[in-house]
């Protein structure tokens, strides 16, 4: 019987599998928000499913890898493995340059995301083939956790430990152990680091002085923050709201305080039965009702950028997002007072001072469309940073916070405003 199937799986997954069955029932009732989940959880739908990618022409199946990508472009491609100070194993995806004594690029993604969302438009329009072609020995990062990341040393990733982290935890060790992997493997003294979203994020606490900032001033000339995540309070999307006042992030970390959209079982059903009860309608429109929508999104690259995502990440990583949207605050993760008291030694969680950050140069890229990164919460970040560090800063009038990485020809002007930056602190 299925009670008796039931009784013979795990108890944190029978608890997940009863809030799933409610929030079925609740989206029924609500087609919000089933789009709200589709943009977490129906990007890596089959693609036999709907057949939308045969339909769409994109150029990118499920299958690919990363290197055949780079290599099928007649680029160079390396692998390399890196440790983390707390164990974690992380895969980096290389395209050296043909001068050994190249400059150095660094490229950080997103959450839920991967190395690929740099690689997945065209030659002249994916940030990481822009500058490879310019000279640069570019670099690609995978934060612990997603697809390409999923080792420790010592813990398994079927462990509740394994997940046990969130963004503050990618800034603090993630981001360090992989400049400074590549700066001494590159003998360079210092590299440039694009990060995008939750990329961005992760540098933003890590640059501060009471984390590694002393450590990354040193090694990093320049910070380009696409789409910069800090603050969230006024973000616009009515989804994302949505998420954060009904506390459904925290609902699933309860339940199944683990991974977070990385392939299991649970995760594909719930792909399906949202394509299923929308009649496709959501997968056409999941990403541009959390993010933004912009007539400079390419629909077809934004099927190749679903090939490889979502990559999955921690539950806790989800709640600790979703806690910004609730409070108007950017600090560490709150943990309840007596939680807050034995990680902090005091009732609430410290806030991030971002007046202490301490990298020499930070480019800001905003999109005047990201309903993700309102202009408020822009302008506040702005305000705390050091007026100093930031060397560039400018709205880019019609772009979505995806538009950086699924643009179209006439969004590719960006890229212009990117490599000049980059140029002028870090040269071929």
């Amino acid at each position: 019987s299925t009670w008796g199937f039931q009784k013979k799986i795990n108890l944190n997954r029978i608890k997940f599998d009863m809030k799933l069955s409610f929030l079925f029932s609740y989206c029924l009732l609500s087609p919000l928000f089933i789009s709200l989940f589709f943009f977490q959880e129906v990007q890596s739908i089959p693609t036999n499913l709907f057949n939308i990618r045969n339909q769409n022409n994109t150029s990118i199946p499920p299958s690919e890898t990363f290197q055949q990508r780079v290599e099928g472009f007649g680029y160079p491609f390396e692998e390399h493995f890196v440790q983390t100070d707390d164990g974690y194993i992380l895969r980096l995806f290389r395209i050296p340059a043909k001068n050994p004594n190249a400059p150095v690029v660094i490229f950080q993604h997103g959450i839920l995301a991967s190395a690929w969302c740099w690689v997945d438009n065209n030659q002249t329009k994916a940030p990481g083939f822009v500058l490879a072609k310019l000279g640069y020995d570019v670099w690609f990062t995978n934060t612990r956790g997603n697809t390409y990341s999923r080792n420790h040393t010592t813990l398994s990733p079927s462990s509740k430990a394994f997940w046990d982290y969130t963004f503050a935890d990618m800034a603090e060790y993630d981001t360090v152990a992989n400049v400074n992997y590549v700066t001494s493997h590159t003998n360079v003294k210092n590299v440039t680091f694009v990060g995008w979203s939750q990329g961005t994020t992760q540098m933003f606490i890590g640059g501060l002085r009471s984390k590694r900032g002393n450590t990354l001033s040193q090694s990093i000339n320049l910070f380009v923050a696409v789409s910069p995540v800090s603050y969230l309070y006024n973000a616009k999307s009515e989804l994302i709201r949505l998420l954060a006042d009904g506390d459904i992030g925290q609902l699933v970390y309860d339940a199944y305080p683990y991974a977070f959209l990385e392939g299991s079982e649970a995760e594909h059903s719930l792909e399906k039965f949202l394509c299923t009860v929308t009649l496709g309608k959501v997968c056409t429109i999941g990403v541009g009702i959390v993010c933004g929508f912009s007539s400079l999104d390419d629909p077809a690259v934004i099927e190749d950028f679903t090939a490889h995502f979502p990559a999955g990440t921690s539950s806790k990583d989800m709640v600790h997002y979703e806690q910004f949207i609730q409070k108007d605050r950017f600090g560490e993760f709150d943990y309840g007072s007596s939680g807050n008291q034995q990680h902090y030694n005091q009732s609430t969680a410290p806030a991030y001072d971002l007046s202490t950050f301490e990298l020499p140069a930070v480019a800001l890229f905003a999109a005047s469309d990201d309903d993700l990164v309102a202009a408020q919460d822009l302008a506040r970040l702005k305000a705390e940073l050091p007026a100093k560090s930031i060397v560039f800063s400018k709205v880019y009038n019609g772009f979505s916070h995806m538009t950086w990485v699924v643009g179209n020809d006439q969004a590719a002007y960006w890229l212009d405003d990117l490599t000049s930056i980059i140029q002028r602190y870090n040269p071929v």
